[in-house]
Parts: structure tokens; C-alpha cells; sequence
């Protein structure tokens, strides 16, 4: 019951971090209008790929803290992400300067905040600080709200707001965290960077199985804007279907803030009992059909909200219907993930996905390239063969390991 109530509570708070956060996006996408907005497409971009330069270390620091019991070797993996992040940090800002457009090199700075965040962060959920995290949280997303609100006209203050606000928000993080890193009994010696590149290849070997996972999800998340913004010029379709994809992002992220909560806890019991494993799967996909019908019989409703005060975004509650469509049935990826990783399968899981995937974008690019469909029509296809693809893969890759990752009903009784 106490985790109940502790889960309700964050998810709570989250959910209004995750409104105000949503409501920062309306209000710049309000002021500065379609064409304008469309220019955050590479700022958004380079912050979700700059992540996975941290190599999966959180995700393998989190594997290691739940299934090992030696204080050593959770203090080796808090070392060698501290030292990491502070080297990748460099590599993010010094690519930010080469490869974004010249106003927007803030969004490097951004990605190095975010890599300190999420160090700190995983500190405090594996010791159960979670009222912490919505408390830094929060105060990002109130000062980053009241900035955009008064301040911001202009994309670049939209992301230089993002950085102060942030900013204010990790030092709240890292004051929590200092106990934690005490707790450890850390100690830095120079001899520790010299041994760093042996201590860290098991990490780095967990770490990279775990990033590759999460950046399946993230190609469903993020390949269809990529297209866009590669092949497409209009500004103002851009624009409408950038502000679709942060609010079904922020949808998206309510229905993850549980998964993100319970993770550790159905990674180590998923661990131990197949029953538990089917009850994942089982429950996981009632609750995605169930969401998406919604989702499909709701939606139209939000284009006489979005006309009367967007009109500037006439075709937005269009894209957004079949954005959160999209990233509803992503959190499936999730669920296979869970099990897989459970059952140390992460090959396995990667081998399947990434041939999917390939194929995916490789018809997709073809798409874009060659089809003789307007740009609007190809969006649309893309959205609903994202859709398809998730599910058809999900579904014979569960089916096909049924034997390893299920029991039947008659092992379960």
C-alpha cells in the first residue's frame, strides 16, 4: 500500500510538471507561429540523440543496483558515470557547435544539463527518493513556464529559458544526491581515471545492450520528424506538426511516468516468476487498446478547441490524433523490453527489432523519396505504418518466444 500511495503521488506531480511543460510549448508555438516553430525540429532532434552518447551507463548503474549486492562495484558504476558524463558533456557541446544552426548552439549546453540530471536522478529513484525528483522537477518546469510566458518571443530565448531553467533545477538535484554519493563512501583518486578504461567496459557492455533498446523506441519517436524535416519545405506543416508531437509527447510521457516508477520493482520480480512476466504482457496490452480507442474516439473533438484559439494550426488536432496514436502503442516496445531484459534476452530482442526497423525506414525513405503522393498524404502513411509495424513485430516476437518468457495456464497453477 505504501508504494501505491508513493506511486500516486509522483505520478500526480508529474502529470503537472508534464501539463505546465505542455502549456510552456503552446504559449511559444502561440507567439511565434508555425513557420517560426519549425526551427526547433533540429534543437529537439540533437537533444534526443545527443542522450544516447551516454552509452546506456544510468540503465546498466540501475540494472547492477537492483541484482548486486557488493558495495564496490555500485560505487565503481556511480564513479565511472560521473566521469563519463563529465567527458561527454564536451563531446555534446563541441557537436552542437559543428552541426546546429548557429542561434540554437544552446541546445548543446541543454543536453549536458540532461546528462547530469539523469546521474542524479537515477541516484534518487534507486533510493527511493521520489519526492525529490518531483520537486526539481517542478521547479523546472514552473521558472521554464514563467520564462516563456513573459520573456520568450523568439525561439532562441525559448531554448536559452530551457537552459537556465534546467540549470536551477540540478543544483536542487545534485543538493539531493550529495547524501546519497556520502552514503557510497566515494572517494576520487587520479588513479581511478587511469583504471577507468577497464572498470567501465562491463557497464559499457550492459549499458550499450540497454541504449540500443531504448533507441528502438526513440526511431519510432523521432524518425518520422527527421523525414520531414529533411525532405519537406513547408514551414507551416512543420510547424503544426512539431507542437502535435510535444503534446503527444507529453501524453505519451503521463503513461510512462508509472512505468518509470515501478521499473526496478517489475525488472527484478519479472526476474524471478513467469507468471508475473504473462500478467506484464497481458495487462500491458489491454491497457494500450484501451487508451488508443480513446485516443481515436476523442480526438476529433479537440479541432473546435484548437480552431478557436490555434487558428494559426488548422490541420494540428489531424497530426495529433495520429501522433498519440503512435506513441501510446511505443509503450509495447516497453513491455517486451521489460521481459527481455528480465530474462537477460537483450540480444535477442535487439536482433528482431533492428531488422524491423531497417526495413521500416528503409521503406519509409523510400516513401519520401520517390512517392508521387503530397507531402500531407505521406505523413499520414507514415504515422499509421509506424503504428503497424509496432504492433506486428511486437506480436510475432512474443509469440515466437512464448515458451522461453511464458508459462502455460497449466505450469501457472
Amino acid at each position: 500500500m505504501g508504494h501505491l500511495r508513493k506511486s500516486l503521488i509522483f505520478s500526480a506531480l508529474r502529470y503537472l510538471e508534464y501539463g505546465i511543460i505542455a502549456l510552456s510549448y503552446i504559449i511559444i508555438a502561440k507567439k511565434v507561429g508555425p513557420a517560426e516553430y519549425s526551427k526547433t525540429i533540429p534543437g529537439f532532434i540533437f537533444i534526443t540523440y545527443s542522450q544516447y552518447l551516454m552509452m546506456g551507463l544510468n540503465q546498466a548503474l540501475m540494472k547492477a543496483y537492483v541484482v548486486e549486492s557488493e558495495l564496490e562495484i555500485k560505487q565503481t558504476y556511480v564513479k565511472n558515470t560521473l566521469y563519463y558524463i563529465c567527458f561527454i558533456s564536451l563531446v555534446a557541446f563541441l557537436t552542437g557547435i559543428m552541426i546546429l544552426p548557429k542561434q540554437l548552439f544552446i541546445v548543446s549546453l541543454i543536453s549536458s544539463m540532461i546528462y547530469f540530471q539523469s546521474i542524479f536522478q537515477t541516484l534518487l529513484r534507486l533510493e527511493n527518493k521520489i519526492l525529490g525528483i518531483n520537486i526539481s522537477n517542478l521547479v523546472f518546469s514552473i521558472i521554464y513556464f514563467v520564462l516563456v510566458f513573459f520573456y520568450a518571443y523568439d525561439i532562441k530565448h525559448f531554448f536559452l529559458y530551457w537552459l537556465l531553467s534546467l540549470t536551477i533545477s540540478n543544483v536542487i538535484n545534485g543538493i539531493q544526491a550529495y547524501p546519497i554519493l556520502q552514503k557510497l563512501q566515494l572517494r576520487f583518486y587520479k588513479k581511478d581515471i587511469l583504471n577507468i578504461v577497464n572498470t567501465i567496459k562491463p557497464q559499457i557492455k550492459l549499458g550499450i545492450k540497454m541504449t540500443l533498446i531504448g533507441l528502438i523506441s526513440t526511431y519510432f519517436l523521432t524518425y518520422d520528424r527527421f523525414l520531414l524535416n529533411f525532405f519537406s519545405d513547408n514551414k507551416s506543416l512543420k510547424g503544426n506538426y512539431q507542437l502535435a508531437d510535444n503534446i503527444a509527447s507529453t501524453i505519451y510521457l503521463f503513461f510512462v511516468t508509472v512505468v518509470f516508477y515501478y521499473f526496478p520493482i517489475l525488472l527484478k520480480r519479472a526476474s524471478l516468476n513467469s507468471v508475473y512476466r504473462f500478467q506484464i504482457l497481458k495487462y500491458g496490452a489491454i491497457f494500450i487498446s484501451i487508451i488508443s480507442a480513446l485516443i481515436i474516439i476523442i480526438g476529433p473533438f479537440s479541432n473546435v478547441i484548437i480552431l478557436k484559439y490555434f487558428p494559426a494550426y488548422r490541420v494540428l488536432a489531424h497530426y495529433l490524433i495520429y501522433q498519440s496514436v503512435l506513441k501510446i502503442n511505443i509503450l509495447g516496445i516497453g513491455v517486451a523490453s521489460t521481459i527481455s531484459i528480465a530474462l537477460n534476452f537483450e540480444l535477442k530482442f535487439l536482433k528482431w527489432w533492428f531488422m524491423a526497423i531497417s526495413l521500416n525506414g528503409l521503406l519509409l525513405f523510400i516513401l519520401y523519396k520517390f512517392s508521387n503522393k503530397s507531402i500531407d498524404e505521406i505523413v499520414v502513411i507514415t504515422l499509421v505504418f509506424q503504428v503497424f509495424t509496432i504492433l506486428i513485430t511486437n506480436g510475432l516476437y512474443l509469440f515466437i518466444n512464448r515458451k522461453s518468457f511464458f508459462v502455460t495456464k497449466a505450469e501457472a497453477v
